[in-house]
């Protein structure tokens, strides 16, 4: 293939669950190999089964905003349930502060995994969402907030100082509920690539442009689970069992195909990693078939990452979000890697 330098495409890493010393050696590689962005993950748990191990974004990005310089540092996603409004208001505009400018919010509903254990309710999602990003924007921009809302109320509320620059707030919609949601009152849009193919996502984006109130400031993303080596086969076996997860978790119906369904438990909406479920989820996971992987995710050679990048960029993304399929040990390798043989080919 030959390089394509037309496209003014951005490109962003999102740090490991864990340890420590990974995620911050990922983010000092970003920053080193000239990313656009560092997401982290904000989740009580990991998503690995057999390791669950996960830190605070709020702690880790106040950290890497100190020690970065250039990248744009974002949440993938935060949610509006699990922090007041006014305690979330006043987080992100320190982690603003301290960056120099550099934040974005990305944000969403929730998943069961991060609320149900631990006694969080968060019915009515779409609707706390809404209040909650009503109620954060007034935070940022007024001397008094009141505002009575059914999730959010405000009586005299005020943080302080205003962020700097405006704080951008993407959010993680999937469904078609947040995506009208996200066209009328978001700032960008960060869905998942396991959800949206490239035509699924350009037909989307089509409707949506009808609500966006300010097309050239919005910010089409896309969160892409992603990994290139040499030899592509060896990257589908190393996905395998994450890449079922998420099928599992976020498009069950893609098995039905195949004669299999997935039980309704395992869903993002209602998956928790208790003893029991984890036990059954595992034990799931090693009965599916791999066909569904190659339909669904970025992988295998570079040449086959850069043909499905290419895809989505004709379908309108314009800020990719990648979330390397590696273990942790691997991870810098992979991204090296990758951005010499896939996101250099759009730099030229």
């Amino acid at each position: 293939m030959s390089k394509n330098n037309d496209l003014d495409l951005k490109f962003g890493v999102k740090i490991p669950f864990s340890p420590l010393d990974k995620i911050y050696e990922t983010a000092s590689l970003a920053e080193k190999l000239n990313f656009d962005s560092i997401w982290s993950p904000d989740h009580l748990t990991g998503l690995n089964p057999h390791d669950r191990s996960a830190y605070s974004v709020w702690c880790l990005l106040s950290t890497i905003a100190r020690e970065t310089q250039s990248c744009m540092l974002g949440t993938s996603v935060t949610d509006c349930v699990r922090l007041n409004v006014a305690v979330l208001a006043q987080t992100c505009m320190t982690i603003q502060e301290i960056s120099r400018g550099r934040f974005i919010l990305g944000i969403g509903c929730g998943e069961a995994q991060n609320t149900l254990p631990y006694g969080i309710n968060y019915d009515r999602k779409i609707k706390r969402l809404e209040e909650f990003i009503i109620g954060l924007r007034s935070l940022w921009s007024e001397e008094e907030v009141n505002f009575e809302g059914e999730f959010v109320k405000l009586s005299g509320a005020a943080v302080s100082p205003f962020p700097s620059k405006t704080i951008p707030i993407w959010i993680g919609a999937n469904s078609p509920k947040t995506i009208e949601l996200t066209a009328r009152i978001a700032d960008g849009w960060l869905p998942l690539a396991i959800k949206f193919s490239p035509s699924d996502y350009a037909s989307t984006l089509k409707i949506m442009q009808k609500s966006i109130k300010s097309k050239d400031s919005f910010e089409p993303a896309l969160f892409v689970h992603t990994l290139a080596e040499k030899n592509g086969d060896q990257v589908w076996k190393k996905i395998s069992e994450m890449g079922k997860l998420l099928l599992v978790m976020w498009i069950p119906e893609i098995f039905n195909k195949y004669g299999i369904v997935i039980p309704n438990e395992f869903r993002a909406t209602q998956l928790d990693y208790t003893k029991p479920k984890l036990q059954r989820l595992c034990e799931l996971l090693n009965t599916l078939p791999d066909e569904p992987l190659y339909e669904r995710f970025v992988a295998g050679t570079p040449d086959d990452c850069i043909e499905k990048i290419e895809e989505y960029t004709k379908a309108g993304v314009k800020h990719f979000v990648l979330s390397f399929l590696s273990p942790a040990s691997m991870i810098t390798e992979s991204i090296e890697y990758y951005s010499e043989k896939v996101v250099n080919y759009f730099r030229g």
